[in-house]
């Protein structure tokens, strides 16, 4: 009887060993993301990727904070996969959205109820100088959704495009 009790306490300790290995070594937690958004903003947020000349996106305490400005547009020359726990995916990551006032002060959003349609995307267009461009981003929408709202996307249009490429 001794010897069965011992074998099954070897086996639960050595599953209980590969299981935390395996957790160790082979899964990644991705960074979290945090968006500090201008209080009262409505409409378009863009994180524009691989643009040369901007500054990287910082990882501090597993997390990327994204300060968006009054136009919602954030260009970056971090690729798009910075952060992700896998070269093809990102994982699974806590995502959060605040309001910030002029004093710093944070108030978080219901992302339930105010953030809407994020995503990943890219486009390329060939601008007035010749000049052939790719263009990745993440998008979404913050604010109340209308209840006729139609929603086709951030940042599809030229128009928009060229409000992000002029910045």
């Amino acid at each position: 009887m001794k010897k069965l009790i011992f074998s099954i306490v070897t086996i639960i300790l050595i599953l209980i060993l590969s299981i935390s290995l395996y957790k160790f070594f082979v899964v990644k937690d991705p960074a979290d993301e945090v968006y500090l958004i201008p209080d009262g903003y409505e409409g378009c947020i863009g994180i524009f990727y691989d643009f040369k000349n901007q500054e990287p996106l910082q990882i501090e305490n597993n997390t990327i904070t994204y300060q968006v400005p009054d136009d919602g547009i954030i260009k970056t020359s971090s690729p798009e996969n910075i952060g992700w726990a896998y070269e093809d995916h990102s994982g699974f990551r806590q995502v959060d959205y605040y309001y910030v006032d002029n004093q710093g002060n944070r108030k978080q959003l219901n992302h339930e109820k105010y953030i809407h349609y994020g995503g990943n995307a890219s486009t390329s267009r060939t601008l007035p100088d010749g000049t052939h461009i790719n263009l990745s981003f993440s998008h979404l929408y913050v604010g109340k959704k209308p209840d006729n709202y139609s929603f086709k996307g951030c940042f599809r249009t030229d128009k928009e495009l060229e409000q992000v490429l002029d910045k």
